[in-house]
């Protein structure tokens, strides 16, 4: 397995830690914490995938887009009026989805 896939696995073993026992009114309500979990689940299948060796190259691009539209999620939350994710939890889960999907972008490149 690249380096990389193994530091992206063991932040988003944290980042799925830190969502999981987050309380749902931190998350900004039922709907947002399942959106959330799911967008943790898809990322975990693919980066399992790419570190099995089936499709590397497809399956880290995949997983790397499914972290971006966490993050996307996650600020759009906080930006909202009714049902806000918590500002300290959304800024902690954040920089968490951030050193994953960066560690992604190294098992990219170590691929060209």
């Amino acid at each position: 397995m690249p380096g990389g896939v193994d530091a992206a696995s063991c932040h988003l073993d944290s980042l799925a830690d830190a969502v999981g026992t987050s309380s749902l009114e931190a998350l900004g309500g039922k709907a947002s914490a399942r959106r959330l979990s799911g967008f943790l689940g898809r990322t975990t299948r693919f980066l399992d995938l790419a570190a099995s060796g089936a499709k590397v190259k497809v399956n880290l691009r995949k997983a790397r887009v499914q972290l971006k539209a966490f993050e996307r999620a996650v600020q759009r939350g906080m930006k909202r009026k009714r049902d806000p994710i918590d500002h300290d939890l959304g800024e902690f889960i954040l920089a968490l989805a951030q050193d994953a999907t960066n560690d992604v972008g190294v098992a990219q490149a170590k691929l060209r």
